[in-house]
């Protein structure tokens, strides 16, 4: 790049990152708050001045400075290691990635380590970088959570909760969106994360 290419990005750049914030927040009220979930009425203003009435969803769990879930990215061999479970909100089984909350003062690493063995019973190493902390459904939900790759070594027994009815599905990554689409087609619901993944690695081939 040219340097003034180079300034003009930089420029460009800045003036994202400078934003003005268009919205101030006027009232936030608790409206349900159960053993898991808060249910949260935000009135905010637009910068134009109209206010704005917005229904939300928080986890009791979240926690400042810390993703309040773990996506595992479990790789055995040239498979990508799945799960298959029942979830009461869609009433569906749902095809998905290993993931679950983490615990206070838990690594993200140490998370998706202790997931990936209770909910499939391999074990692994964690691969590459934690990514940034990602907003899980940013329209209707303030939960956030990261994704961790690992290379699965071996496995044992699953060790999942009595109310988890989980199913392990090992899915070659070469045939992963062909997989998704005829379980998509014999009633499963796909998960949204792992279905985007699935896009990106096709495009990458």
């Amino acid at each position: 790049l040219s340097h003034q290419q180079m300034s003009s990005e930089q420029e460009s750049k800045s003036q994202t990152q400078k934003q003005p914030h268009i919205y101030s927040v006027d009232s936030e009220t608790v409206r349900h708050s159960g053993k898991w979930l808060q249910f949260v009425e935000r009135r905010y203003r637009h910068r134009d001045g109209h206010e704005i009435v917005y229904e939300s969803v928080h986890r009791q769990t979240q926690r400042s400075g810390q993703a309040a879930a773990v996506i595992v990215v479990p790789r055995f061999g040239d498979s990508l290691v799945l799960v298959k479970q029942y979830r009461a909100p869609v009433d569906a089984w749902v095809l998905e990635f290993p993931a679950g909350l983490t615990d206070p003062g838990e690594s993200a690493e140490a998370a998706a380590l202790r997931e990936l063995a209770e909910e499939t019973g391999f074990s692994g190493s964690v691969v590459g970088q934690v990514s940034p902390r990602c907003a899980a459904e940013c329209s209707i939900s303030s939960a956030d959570e990261v994704f961790v790759s690992v290379a699965c070594q071996s496995r044992g027994a699953q060790a999942s909760e009595a109310d988890e009815d989980i199913e392990v599905v090992l899915v070659p990554a070469k045939q992963l969106l062909q997989t998704l689409d005829s379980m998509a087609r014999e009633g499963c619901l796909i998960c949204s994360r792992l279905q985007a993944f699935a896009v990106g690695l096709a495009f990458n081939t």
